[in-house]
């Protein structure tokens, strides 16, 4: 009777599984599960580095093969083994071209590469750049490597190619090296250069002429993501309030313009509408340049107006991870240290997937105003983003709400008031001094509301989190909004980030 038993169940379990096997799986869901699979697999390259997964390469493309075919279950399972050994091989090709440039580190070198972003202030005269395309010699690197340099002698800009001689540093985070303080030996620059980087100093210049050094470069933070200018003490302020990611070129900055354009464009048409957006979102990115968060922007709004565009519904899960393998493919250093990078995905994880259920769960189906959408999204961008925030920087701000409610509403006004500011500078400098009076107001405003929550003792509070801390709070968020989200019938594919 046990033996018929044992027989029954086990043959009602194998039922089962061949019937959830043969379940069939949607394409865009499908989509997710390879972009996961690629990036997960890349993570472990980093851990792992087996030298021979590589050489299976034609077993992961089979098994990838096989999992487009048959869009059920088993296939997702296939499909899923094989981009996360397409991922690992990935990964391990580039960690070998990295281990090269990690042997160059205690050696003193020649070096010579391409400044990747705007230079960073750093203390004094010294400015913090991103060189890759790197060559030593005769030989080209793979990598990046930061450097810290002094520009007492010469001015560094982005897309320069520039040689220079000093000692090897270990790196850290995405960097195989670091480099301080080297001697510059020359600085190359292409007679055209960087053309939308001249388009956007020459703008900063025509803002500066009518607005003080630190209303301008808030303003240029807001509009072109240009914050050399910017003065130390009120970067530092900024960032005790929480309102760093405002001053940068950010997800937010680009979703205003993105909105902006698409309203303004399907009074036209929808087509108007989606070529002004995209032509927008390609001039914002040249501007600010290619830089993680920019890159995570750029393609998260470039495709949502696209399947905005064609009618149809993208889940925000099968979004997110389309473009963090994109990225990654990109710069599988990403995925393993970039805390920009991490840090931009959980802000619009959170702004894209956990405000909507807060706002269903609280307020219905009722539409959220401008005041509402802003406290929502930024609440859940801040709760998603402070788990890696006290890992790696050790400190939480606890006026960050006040701040951005007091702030977020009014930076469209800014950067429209800065921009017309600029463009009436070339047309008359008269109608640009009279325009720069209420933008100076407005952004002085900024300012002192950041200068002012910062001047609490306890606006910024050091905290230290261990690893598994951190995923026990993930897991933490992550229960608490599944479960709102099942209470609430929320159809999250409903959802559009331009809209």
């Amino acid at each position: 009777m046990s033996e018929f038993f044992c027989f029954m169940l086990m043959y009602a379990i194998l039922h089962r599984m061949r019937a959830i096997l043969r379940r069939p799986v949607h394409s865009s869901w499908l989509l997710a599960f390879a972009s996961c699979s690629f990036c997960a697999g890349v993570a472990l390259s980093l851990l792992v580095g087996l030298q021979w997964v590589s050489a299976l390469w034609p077993l992961w493309v089979t098994l990838l093969g096989l999992g487009v075919i048959n869009r059920r279950v088993v296939g997702a399972c296939l499909l899923i083994v094989g981009c996360a050994g397409i991922g690992l091989s990935y990964g391990i090709s580039h960690h070998n071209q990295r281990a090269v440039l990690t042997a160059y580190v205690e050696a003193e070198v020649t070096l010579r590469g391409e400044v990747k972003e705007d230079p960073s202030r750093g203390a004094g005269e010294s400015v913090s750049v991103i060189l890759e395309n790197l060559s030593i010699g005769e030989r080209d690197i793979a990598g990046s490597v930061w450097m810290q340099l002094s520009t007492s002698e010469q001015y560094v800009r982005r897309y320069d190619t520039i040689k220079v001689t000093g000692q090897m540093s270990e790196g850290f985070g995405t960097f195989g090296a670091s480099m301080y303080r080297p001697e510059i030996l020359t600085v190359e620059r292409e007679n055209q250069g960087d053309i939308a980087g001249n388009v956007r100093d020459s703008f900063a210049e025509k803002i500066n002429r009518h607005l003080p050094d630190a209303e301008a470069s808030l303003g240029l933070g807001f509009l072109v993501g240009l914050k050399q200018a910017l003065p130390a003490e009120t970067a530092e302020t900024l960032q005790v309030v929480g309102l760093t990611h405002i001053v940068v070129a950010s997800g937010y900055n680009l979703t205003i313009l993105v909105r902006v354009a698409r309203r303004l464009g399907v009074k036209v048409s929808r087509f108007s509408a989606l070529a002004l957006s995209l032509m927008l979102i390609v001039s914002f990115v040249l501007v600010t340049g290619f830089s993680p968060s920019m890159t995570r922007a750029g393609l998260v709004a470039g495709i949502s107006i696209l399947v905005w565009y064609v009618g149809r519904k993208l889940h925000p899960v099968v979004l997110l991870s389309v473009v963090a393998a994109i990225t990654v493919f990109i710069n599988p250093a990403y995925v393993w240290g970039d805390v920009g990078w991490m840090l931009s995905f959980a802000a619009f994880i959170g702004v894209m997937m956990v405000s909507p259920v807060l706002q269903a769960y609280f307020f219905a189906q009722r539409k959220p105003g401008l005041l509402r959408q802003i406290i929502g999204e930024t609440f859940s961008a801040q709760i998603l983003t402070l788990p890696i925030i006290l890992l790696y920087f050790n400190s939480v701000s606890l006026v960050a709400i006040f701040a951005n409610l007091l702030v977020l509403p009014l930076v469209p006004l800014a950067m429209l008031l800065t921009f017309l500011t600029g463009i009436a500078d070339y047309v008359t400098p008269i109608v640009a001094s009279v325009i720069a009076l209420p933008t100076s107001w407005l952004l002085g405003y900024m300012l002192n509301v950041a200068e002012w929550l910062g001047s609490f003792w306890w606006a910024q509070r050091e905290m230290t989190i261990a690893p598994w801390v951190a995923i026990l709070m993930y897991a933490g968020i992550a229960a608490v909004v599944t479960l709102l989200y099942k209470s609430t019938g929320l159809s999250l594919r409903q959802h559009n980030i331009t809209e």
